[in-house]
């Protein structure tokens, strides 16, 4: 290096040049506090970056840092929403937090979906007490569509107001394609620091399947087809899917409220245990059996027309008495069968449907 005042060659080391005795700044102190600063603002750069994507991006099966608007180009009938993003290391102090981190997850994907969509979305959030919603690539009239069979819910159980987490889009798999709508009433969305440590933070949603509802005229054909075949209520149209999955949703509140617990969005050591015994129930559907046999005898009592208790459940749909790949019932597809009767035909809907879902309504108290 040379001397700026008389340009003779210097040192590194040099702390004054030799030639005309100009202090340079290029000392080895100089130089080592350029680097410390550099090594500090490096470090806190990647710790910042390494917490920042802790939250947003701890699913590693998504590239750190990457927005939904840089992702791969997606079909016609697919959604940018991804519902199965994990977080570790999010700090969850109350009920509020837990909420919290789910609604940020949701709102980060909402930079290409239309305002007059997540107006939509603000507006059903707000009116009726659910944390998230994304329906980024619906048509706004068939989004707001929903909106009836989301008012009769509440509307009518508002028991059930402040469970729900979660009504997304979600690109289903090829073997679920002819999935038209799905619950899944568990799904540990976020924990504390590691798997093993509490709190967690569990969703409670409601999956609508891109390929459908971003597609009317197959979401229509297959609900109408389905309906005249009788695997569907009567009268079913293209939304109320919907309600089934809804019937599925108030099903597992009343089962929360059967075991005394309020709410699993927060989860700790004294409860987890408590969620365990309902996920359980849940799937074997020991709580959703005694339900309908305590409807079933109820429609008997009152003087009805003997009828064996699956011949009951088989006068709602086909669907109603749905099998598992073990052959053994799925008796909650019967009350959601019952309550999707019910949302479509009231007091015209067949009169099992109706006593299901009164028994159901008395649970929620």
């Amino acid at each position: 290096m040379y001397c700026r005042r008389c340009h003779s060659k210097i040192k590194l080391s040099d702390k004054i040049c030799k030639n005309c005795g100009m202090k340079t700044p290029f000392t080895i102190d100089f130089i080592k506090s350029i680097l410390v600063t550099a090594i500090i603002m490096i470090s806190v750069f990647l710790i910042s970056y390494q917490f920042t994507n802790s939250f947003y991006h701890a699913d590693t099966s998504y590239s750190k840092g990457t927005n939904t608007s840089k992702q791969k180009k997606l079909s016609q009938y697919e959604t940018i929403i991804q519902v199965d993003r994990t977080y570790h290391g999010v700090k969850i102090s109350n009920k509020s937090d837990a909420k919290k981190v789910i609604e940020v997850d949701s709102t980060s994907q909402k930079s290409t979906c239309s305002k007059e969509i997540v107006q939509l979305e603000n507006y059903l959030i707000k009116n009726y007490n659910i944390t998230a919603i994304n329906l980024c690539e619906m048509d706004y009239n068939s989004a707001y569509e929903l909106e009836r069979v989301i008012s009769y819910i509440y509307n009518n159980f508002p028991e059930t107001r402040g469970y729900l987490t979660n009504i997304t889009l979600k690109n289903m798999s090829a073997q679920d394609d002819l999935t038209i709508a799905s619950f899944l009433p568990t799904f540990q969305f976020a924990t504390a620091s590691s798997i093993s440590t509490y709190p967690w933070v569990y969703k409670t949603q409601i999956f609508l399947n891109s390929s459908f509802f971003l597609n009317d005229s197959k979401l229509e054909s297959t609900v109408i087809a389905s309906s005249a075949t009788g695997h569907f209520p009567k009268n079913s149209n293209k939304y109320s899917p919907v309600a089934h999955e809804m019937g599925h949703f108030i099903s597992f509140v009343a089962l929360m409220k059967h075991y005394k617990l309020n709410n699993i969005i927060k989860v700790n050591r004294t409860n987890q245990k408590t969620l365990v015994e309902i996920i359980k129930d849940y799937n074997v559907g020991t709580y959703s059996k005694q339900l309908l046999t305590e409807a079933y005898n109820n429609y008997l009592k009152d003087g009805n027309s003997k009828i064996s208790f699956d011949l009951w459940r088989m006068t709602i749909s086909g669907y109603a008495i749905a099998k598992d790949s073990n052959g053994k019932y799925i008796y909650d597809e019967t009350i959601a069968e019952a309550f999707h009767d019910v949302y479509l035909n009231s007091e015209r809907a067949n009169i099992a449907s109706i006593y299901i879902v009164h028994t159901l309504k008395e649970k929620l108290n």
